[in-house]
């Protein structure tokens, strides 16, 4: 009685998703945000912390002295004042004095550039501009979401015109309670502006702004050297005005920082980069495979040190290097299918393969999650295979919720068990696997000439099943 009750509200269900699509999917949307949050105000009258005080923190607050970020660029911009655009940045505050400035030097064009226009970069200053980036950030991704939906060839006048109206509440109301986003305000980070400009290039491209997703892209490079991957990527995909705005945009910072902080600093700055590939982060909000095999492999406590890093080893080392070639193989070598959403799915693709192949990749990193939540979410309307596939929209729902909340109850589970404390990590991949789905599947109205012979090849069959057929009963009768 109940199972039948069930399967005839999930046939009512389907026929309304069939109907009304896009509206069915947003409105399912604002149920996952709304169940999550409730789950999180759970959280909250049991004393426990969440993403829902960091959002309060962030509404009250339109700046703090915080300087997760602020703290290692001033002490990189005090030094190059002290002993100019000489050698030795690295050698000495990455080294000798182990303070963990982790920065690419073009990173420090941020403080050169707000200086230029007669500001002083303090960490308030550098704090609002983030608090700003992520209203902007929410804004964007509910532009994202709009755009999306009045491009949907899914649904009807009536499904495009109530779901348009929907978008941009639900792109806000879905970035706004995202934990990583609000992470890297709390933090005091760099990540905030990173985030606003990941969101600029994901509309762009949506928008076939090619070469300014490329600009943007390459400014985040400046910031990340690791999106550098997205100069390999656009080559692969022939993706030529995006190539060239990204390589031009990182070609004049890096003279720029050259000129300004010196060639053997940005040479050094390798020598950081091959240290931290080696040793990562031990600390359970690296959600990566390095932090994951830290934990699993190695004793604790597996605590955040400032100015240490865990010792090498060589089965961290190992896996770290093996994993990260995986990962950027997974998004280089396929065949991308046909339509805007598989261009859009791989690009997004791209971003989070690039984050979660890095060996540190912190929690707040994966604030550009949340436009590939939406995205994903939309990108349901036009595939008939997730419709009214339940596993497929119950990992979806799982990957958002451990994605977007703050669960540190997970960092005591010991030894073998302590792969859960990469939750994030973990609905990264489940979001990279419905991407590479996405991505790799062309749109409906695209046919392969095979899949046309093929058809063909039937129908002459059945024709010719058809007059044998008829031969036989006349003969018969």
């Amino acid at each position: 009685m109940i199972e039948a009750a069930l399967r005839n509200r999930w046939r009512q269900a389907t026929r309304l998703y069939a109907a009304w699509p896009s509206t069915t999917i947003l409105s399912g949307l604002c149920l996952l945000i709304a169940g999550t949050v409730a789950i999180n105000l759970a959280l909250m009258a049991l004393g426990r912390s969440t993403v829902l005080q960091l959002l309060i923190d962030w509404a009250v607050q339109p700046t703090t002295t915080k300087g997760d970020s602020w703290d290692f660029m001033h002490m990189a911009r005090e030094w190059l004042a002290a002993h100019g655009s000489g050698p030795g940045l690295y050698d000495d505050l990455f080294f000798a004095q182990h303070h963990k400035f982790q920065y690419a030097p073009t990173s420090l064009l941020v403080y050169d550039a707000i200086s230029a226009l007669g500001f002083t970069p303090t960490h308030a200053l550098l704090n609002s501009i983030g608090h700003v980036a992520i209203t902007l950030t929410a804004l964007g991704v509910g532009v994202m979401a709009f755009l999306m939906v009045r491009r949907s060839p899914a649904g009807n006048a009536a499904d495009t015109r109530i779901a348009s109206y929907l978008a941009i509440p639900v792109g806000i109301a879905l970035t706004l309670t995202f934990y990583p986003v609000l992470r890297a305000y709390e933090l005091g980070q760099l990540q905030t502006w990173i985030n606003f400009l990941f969101v600029g290039a994901v509309i762009a491209w949506l928008v076939d702004r090619r070469s300014l997703a490329g600009v943007l892209i390459g400014l985040i490079c400046l910031m990340k050297p690791q999106f550098g991957l997205f100069l390999l990527w656009g080559l692969f995909r022939r993706e030529w005005r995006f190539g060239a705005a990204l390589a031009l945009t990182g070609f004049i910072g890096l003279m720029l920082s050259i000129a300004l902080y010196g060639f053997e600093n940005h040479l050094a700055y390798i020598k950081v980069l091959s240290f931290l590939s080696q040793h990562g982060e031990s600390f359970w909000p690296n959600q990566s495979v390095n932090g994951l095999m830290h934990r699993l492999l190695t004793e604790g406590p597996h605590d955040f040190h400032a100015e240490s890093f865990p010792d090498a080893n060589a089965l961290v080392s190992l896996a770290t290097l093996v994993t990260s070639v995986a990962l950027i193989a997974f998004a280089l070598f396929f065949r991308r299918g046909e339509g805007e959403n598989a261009r859009l799915a791989d690009f997004l693709l791209a971003a989070v393969v690039f984050t979660a192949a890095s060996p540190i990749a912190w929690e707040h990193h994966y604030g550009i999650l949340a436009p590939a939540f939406v995205a994903l979410a939309l990108m349901f309307t036009t595939t008939p295979a997730y419709r009214t596939h339940i596993p497929v929209i119950a990992a979806f729902a799982a990957a958002f919720f451990f994605a977007s909340s703050y669960l540190p109850y997970f960092r005591y589970v010991p030894g073998p068990l302590s792969p859960v404390q990469s939750y994030l990590f973990f609905a990264a991949l489940g979001v990279l696997a419905m991407l590479r789905f996405q991505a790799a599947r062309t749109a409906e109205s695209v046919e392969s000439p095979w899949s046309a012979h093929a058809q063909t090849v039937v129908s002459l069959v059945r024709r010719g099943v058809r007059r044998v057929s008829r031969a036989v009963q006349s003969r018969t009768r």
